[in-house]
C-alpha cells in the first residue's frame, strides 16, 4: 500500500511559505511537493525529520505511524505543546469564557471560576432548603450529633477476625471483614 507524503510538511509550509494555507491548498498539494511511500518508508522519513529538526509534529507522526500512541493522545500532546507558555490578555480570557458558556449551554454565572454574589448564594441556599439531602433539612443539634458520630468512627480501631490486622473502622470495613483476602 502506498501513502501520500508531502516533501514540505504542512506545519513547515505554514511557517515558511503561507501562514493562511489549508490542507486543500493547490500549491501545497502540487505534484512537486508530493511523494508516494510505503508504510516503512513513511515511518523512516518522519523519524529522520524528527532527528534533524526536533519538531514535535514529526515526532507525533512517527509515534502514531509506529502505533505507539493513538490519535487522541497525539491530539492531546499537540494541543498541550501549542498552548505551552502562551499568555492571554484579559479580553481573550473573557472571550474564551463566553464561548465556553455558549458551547456548554450554561448561563454566565454558573461558569467555574466566577465569583457569585451574596444574593445569588442566598437564593441557591433557599432552593436547597427543601432538598432532603441538603444540610438545611437537619437541625444544628442533628448536625453536631452526626459530626460527633463521624469523629468517633474515624478514630475507632478494630481488628479483622481473618487476618488479625488493626486499623480504623472506616478503612477496615472497606478492605477487611467480609472482603478480607484471607477469608
Amino acid at each position: 500500500m502506498r501513502y501520500k507524503h508531502h516533501i514540505i510538511p504542512f506545519h513547515e509550509w505554514k511557517r515558511r511559505i503561507n501562514l493562511k494555507a489549508t490542507y486543500k491548498n493547490k500549491d501545497f498539494n502540487a505534484p512537486d511537493n508530493v511523494v508516494w511511500l510505503t508504510l516503512e518508508q513513511h515511518i523512516q522519513v518522519h523519524q529522520l525529520l524528527y532527528e534533524l529538526n526536533k519538531s514535535i509534529f514529526d515526532q507525533m507522526a512517527y509515534l502514531g505511524l509506529m502505533g505507539n500512541i493513538g490519535k487522541e493522545e497525539i491530539q492531546r500532546r499537540l494541543v498541550s505543546y501549542t498552548n505551552t507558555g502562551r499568555s492571554y490578555t484579559p479580553e481573550q480570557r473573557q472571550a474564551q469564557l463566553e464561548r465556553g458558556c455558549k458551547l456548554k449551554g450554561i448561563p454566565r454565572p454558573e461558569v467555574r471560576g466566577y465569583r457569585h454574589t451574596d444574593a445569588w448564594k442566598r437564593e441557591r441556599s433557599l432552593e436547597r432548603m427543601g432538598n432532603k439531602y441538603s444540610a438545611g433539612k437537619r437541625s444544628v443539634e442533628q448536625n453536631l450529633a452526626k459530626s460527633k458520630l463521624m469523629k468517633i468512627q474515624s478514630l475507632t480501631q478494630v481488628t479483622c477476625p481473618h487476618c488479625h490486622k488493626n486499623g480504623k473502622i472506616l478503612n477496615m470495613s472497606r478492605y477487611h471483614f467480609n472482603y478480607c483476602k484471607q477469608k
